[in-house]
């Protein structure tokens, strides 16, 4: 099962096509806008990001922790 790992100071911010992420959620899970993937803090909760936009730069999403 794959998780997206994020630090602290990623969490909220867009994941830019240069990162290794980007192109694993894209190629690898082929995922779009509206998908839901695991995803967790390192170090840190654990929960959802769900897609919320994609461009050839970057991948817009909203984490969700799970309570």
């Amino acid at each position: 099962m794959n998780i997206i790992l994020f630090t602290d100071t990623e969490i909220n911010q867009p994941i830019q096509r240069s990162d290794r992420r980007f192109k694993h959620i894209r190629r690898i899970l082929k995922a779009s806008s509206g998908d839901h993937l695991k995803a967790g803090i390192i170090n840190g909760k654990i929960g959802t990001i769900e897609i919320k936009a994609i461009t050839s730069q970057k991948l817009d999403f909203e984490f969700t922790p799970v309570s």
